[in-house]
């Protein structure tokens, strides 16, 4: 097995843990993805469908609605519900509280069994990911943000240096396309390249 290949299958197989451990195992898994940043140009819009298309891949059986950004247009809308035509798309706010700006969001919340950060050039949604392990209390994940180049916020630390459970996978913080199971860095780490890697994390 090439390297790539094996990296590859080890960060997926991390993420498949994480979420067998959070849904019923009657039912499908439920996704909550937290992307589209902004739609100022084609590679912006990318990174939504590139994490719709992995998880399709690597979890077949698994249902995704996408919690985006205010400024999603109905242009991207549409041209996403060409390839995912079943993808119910929400956007809001989840306040410090805990509390949601509106009803849709709100039943997205309750419905998820894991909430994953898409990628970016940093945790951009780090104040709904901290909210969300703070009063919702599910698994939630990160995948393939650039990190490490400015100190992080409080709500950065909050999220990426929370401790895993057992049942869950590890937080990444190598390049590499591979799951490790390390804590995340301080803020006194060097600057790492966008990773691949799916860190996924138990609220305790």
């Amino acid at each position: 097995m090439h390297r790539r290949t094996f990296l590859a299958s080890a960060s997926a197989a991390a993420f498949v843990a994480a979420l067998r451990a959070a849904a019923p195992t009657q039912r499908a898994p439920r996704i909550l993805l937290r992307s589209s940043w902004q739609v100022v140009n084609i590679g912006d819009i990318a990174h939504t469908p590139g994490v719709l298309a992995l998880i399709e891949k690597q979890l077949p059986t698994a249902e995704v609605r996408l919690w985006a950004s205010g400024d999603l247009s109905e242009e991207v809308i549409a041209m996403e519900h060409r390839r995912f035509p079943k993808l119910k798309i929400i956007k809001g706010t989840l306040r410090a509280d805990g509390t949601a700006s509106n009803p849709a969001l709100a039943d997205a919340l309750a419905w998820t069994d894991f909430l994953l950060h898409g990628s970016g050039p940093s945790l951009v949604a780090a104040k709904d990911v901290a909210a969300f392990a703070k009063h919702i209390r599910k698994p939630y994940g990160v995948y393939g943000i650039t990190h490490g180049t400015n100190p992080p916020t409080a709500e950065e630390r909050t999220v990426l240096t929370a401790r895993v459970s057992s049942s869950s996978a590890t937080n990444a913080r190598s390049p590499s396309p591979a799951a490790k199971s390390s804590r995340a860095p301080s803020s006194t780490s060097p600057p790492t390249a966008p990773s691949p890697a799916i860190s996924a994390t138990t609220p305790p």
